[in-house]
């Protein structure tokens, strides 16, 4: 009798769990089948739109009540689609975040100064810059200064010019080998007390001729001194004549900080398609936002394109830095050469995707890199591509978004 009783009990706890199974796989094929077609949908992915919003009205739904240039504003956007994954490049060039096809991570960059007369445009070559630096010089005029880290593929570059002391400051902020032809007395004092790895066309002997060389067609129709030019291979061969050192600095803090590849920046501040940089009478600068591009192109002497002779095609960049300073012509001397505050901390001014913020700046001396950051003083976070960096007097009636 106790044998059968418990055969009877194992047979009813089989049958219980048959049922329980059976309720559970009965559910389960309902919750599948609750939703209708949704068994097909895809995790929404954080990439969403690839356009920054640049009209009137996005500057209100953006902001949300915070100021131009906080955290909140700052913060990247999102770009690519829902679909879409992110492969980040094996190399990036640490000066633009853009890829490149070898390992440029660790090399020093040259920087090269350039004539920015009109009489010596079209300049040649300067579209290579990863980083472009326009300041005020004596007379009314400025100069520039390219920053570019795969110097050995440039073609033809020029035409070049001569240095002044704050130029070398700028080529500093990135550990670069400063390349010019000649130059001010407070230039040359600065290259011989800083010890500022250096390429000079004009006091140089052997390595002037061996970095050098003047374009007979420039020379006949711009002038002697708007036709000094230089390439790749011949910046290679001042460079290892010289010895130069010619790996970045160890724990050098680069000032170029990225957002992470595969997003955008999209900027909370007020809409900024048409920067206006007045530099004087004679120098006025539009870096004019072009939604279809991304970027802004840059015209100056008051509406000229400025165009890449080798190229062809206007300069664009997809940020562009204000640096707000002091300067002033140094009294006595008889040049007119400016004195330019590039240390310290000032405020400025960070654009792109057709939108503008208020930042800050501080550089602790003439050789340390500059920092750049937020007004809350988060680091300044760039979108991927190249950059124009405007140096100018902060009395200076410059307009964020000029019109007419």
């Amino acid at each position: 009798m106790q044998k059968v009783g418990c055969k009877k009990l194992v047979s009813i706890l089989f049958i219980l769990l048959l049922v329980v199974a059976m309720v559970i796989m009965t559910s389960g094929c309902d919750k599948d089948n609750s939703d209708g077609d949704d068994s097909g949908s895809e995790v929404e992915s954080d990439y969403n739109n690839s356009e920054p919003d640049t009209s009137e009205n996005s500057n209100n739904n953006n902001n949300n009540g915070t100021t131009p240039g906080t955290k909140e504003d700052n913060t990247p956007g999102t770009t690519d689609n829902n679909t879409d994954i992110i492969t980040t490049p094996k190399y990036v060039n640490p000066l633009t975040g853009l890829p490149t096809e070898k390992d440029l991570l660790g090399q020093r960059p040259v920087s090269i100064m350039i004539n920015n007369l009109q009489k010596a445009t079209p300049q040649i070559g300067i579209a290579s810059a990863d980083i472009l630096y326009e300041c005020l010089t004596e007379g009314g005029i400025t100069r520039l200064l390219m920053v570019v880290l795969d110097y050995e593929k440039l073609n033809v570059v020029g035409s070049v010019r001569s240095s002044r002391d704050y130029f070398i400051n700028f080529s500093q902020n990135h550990d670069a080998i400063y390349i010019h032809a000649g130059g001010s007395v407070y230039a040359y004092d600065a290259l011989s007390k800083r010890d500022v790895d250096n390429l000079d066309g004009v006091k140089m002997g052997t390595i002037s001729s061996i970095m050098f060389y003047r374009d007979e067609e420039r020379k006949k129709t711009m002038g002697y001194e708007h036709s000094l030019m230089t390439t790749g291979e011949k910046i290679v061969a001042g460079i290892q004549k010289k010895q130069y050192r010619t790996a970045i600095k160890q724990n050098f803090k680069n000032p170029m900080q990225f957002v992470d590849y595969g997003k955008r920046v999209t900027l909370g501040g007020d809409a900024s398609l048409d920067i206006r940089l007045p530099y004087s009478k004679g120098q006025v600068v539009d870096l004019v936002y072009d939604k279809d591009t991304g970027k802004y192109l840059r015209y100056q002497f008051s509406g000229v394109k400025h165009i890449d002779g080798e190229t062809g095609e206007q300069l664009a960049f997809d940020n562009v830095i204000v640096i707000l300073t002091d300067m002033w012509v140094i009294e006595g001397d008889k040049n007119n050469c400016l004195k330019v505050i590039t240390t310290g901390e000032g405020k400025g001014y960070y654009a792109t995707g057709g939108r503008y913020i208020p930042i800050k700046w501080s550089k602790s001396n003439v050789d340390s890199p500059i920092v750049f950051t937020n007004n809350d003083g988060t680091p300044l976070l760039l979108n991927r591509g190249k950059t124009f960096i405007s140096v100018i007097d902060k009395d200076t009636k410059y307009n964020m978004n000029y019109s007419d």
